[in-house]
């Protein structure tokens, strides 16, 4: 009895092609067991992220294809909004002459040759981080632009400092597309924010002309212990915590939380805490709220 040609291929997205050549029969590679993301491309199950997505992507692209936009976004690990992490769609990007590929789930753009246009992450073909920045200002506005520029800005990581300037210098190019959006922006990145919500906070009390908190602040109490704070206003003893959903469901931490900020409160500093409810249904009591702690501090 001889092996089915089929089982090799069932761990991974396969084309039709490399089917056939293996001696798979047209039948069972149009069967309606297997999943077809893609015009040519088969796979077990059907891709659920945009990641797995891109991997089924893979075997039909073209050499002279990479991935750009808010797919290479994500491939970058870039914070986004939530509709686009979910949009099971790719954006995939070729230079003149070539020809952007068309389907049902391709975005296609035509981009502009420029130095170290594409590099290699997780196993991909992808525009660099700088350049996927300046693409996602015609899909972003400026909030989530700031947001996006500022996930690949770690605090005290040693390279953050550089990766920086060259947002900084390529948002200043008055040729690119969308420069009028870039250059608004680029004042308004900074370096250090550890979650899209610490930036979106930083955001929101600005716009509504309170001073600018220092981001994740490191302080050192009177015992020498130091604690961090992920927005806080030195001068004023205001701390302000952004509450992630690991403070909730991690025990330990929330422990650890309690702790905390009953000891900052003993040494004189004035703890707001501020969910993802808060910034999304509450945003005018959120900023009043920092704003009282702001004035009792005088």
């Amino acid at each position: 009895m001889s092996a089915d040609p089929l089982e090799p291929l069932l761990d991974r997205p396969f084309t039709t092609a490399e089917a056939r050549a293996g001696g798979v029969g047209r039948r069972r590679v149009h069967s309606s067991r297997l999943q077809r993301p893609f015009r040519g491309v088969r796979t077990v199950v059907e891709p659920r992220t945009v990641l797995e997505l891109c991997a089924s992507y893979l075997p039909r692209m073209a050499p002279h294809e990479f991935f750009s936009h808010a797919t290479s976004a994500l491939i970058h690990g870039m914070w986004l909004p939530l509709p686009l992490e979910q949009r099971l769609e790719l954006d995939v990007a070729v230079i003149k002459p070539h020809r952007a590929p068309r389907d049902a789930r391709v975005h296609g753009h035509h981009l502009i040759e420029r130095p170290w246009l594409v590099v290699e992450r997780r196993g991909m073909r992808t525009a660099n981080a700088v350049e996927t920045l300046c693409q996602l200002a015609t899909v972003l506005d400026d909030d989530d632009l700031v947001v996006a520029a500022e996930s690949l800005l770690p605090p005290r990581r040693t390279s953050s400092a550089v990766e920086l300037d060259r947002i900084q210098a390529a948002f200043s190019d008055p040729d690119r597309r969308s420069s009028r959006r870039l250059a608004r922006v680029a004042p308004r990145i900074r370096v250090g924010s550890r979650s899209a919500q610490e930036t979106r906070v930083r955001l929101l009390l600005v716009a509504a002309g309170l001073p600018e908190p220092r981001i994740n602040q490191l302080w050192t109490g009177p015992d020498g212990g130091t604690t961090e704070g992920d927005l806080v206003y030195p001068e004023q003893r205001v701390w302000i915590e952004v509450e992630g959903d690991q403070h909730r469901t991690d025990r330990a931490q929330w422990r650890k939380d309690v702790v905390r900020y009953e000891r900052l409160t003993d040494l004189g500093w004035r703890v707001v805490r501020i969910t993802a409810d808060d910034l999304r249904l509450r945003p005018a009591e959120t900023v009043e709220r920092v704003r009282r702690a702001l004035l009792r501090a005088r």
